[in-house]
């Protein structure tokens, strides 16, 4: 499985998360399917929180969110600067989603995303999220192991 931000993904829970702690992660909340981090420890830097979706015991997704710049124009630049970094990492164009007038407030994402049998990884931003105030945006980037889908069976 891959490893996205330092969290090594397909990996049980206990372990994962005794991982994140000797890589001095702190843990803002824990429940049942999640656990949010104030930041990866091995992802971006800027990242304001990190969290972990388990499935079936497992590390089945993670997402880093960005802090937001202060105004939607920048933050969707800064989401283009993200999605052409990926897909020059990944070697592949995204499949690209957005609304003709930017993200909506009625939950309308802009995506980036890359689709393997090993791997999903997405670029979005979004209105309402964590993030800065003013008009801006918060931009997430995220991963998903999809042999972990929630609609598999064990």
């Amino acid at each position: 499985p891959p490893v996205v931000a330092g969290v090594p993904l397909g990996r049980r829970r206990a372990d994962v998360e005794r991982l994140l702690a000797l890589r001095g992660a702190t843990v803002l909340r824990r429940d049942d399917g999640a656990t949010s981090y104030l930041g990866c420890p091995g992802g971006d830097p800027a990242a304001i929180s990190c969290t972990l979706t388990f499935r079936r015991g497992r590390a089945a997704a993670v997402m880093e969110v960005l802090p937001g710049l202060g105004t939607a124009r920048a933050d969707l630049e800064r989401w283009r600067a993200r999605a052409a970094a990926i897909a020059a990492e990944v070697g592949r164009p995204a499949v690209v989603s957005c609304p003709a007038g930017g993200p909506g407030r009625g939950g309308e994402d802009c995506t980036a995303t890359w689709s393997s049998p090993r791997l999903e990884r997405v670029v979005g931003a979004r209105r309402g999220g964590a993030g800065g105030g003013g008009d801006g945006l918060s931009v997430y980037i995220g991963a998903e192991y999809p042999p972990l889908d929630p609609g598999q069976d064990d």
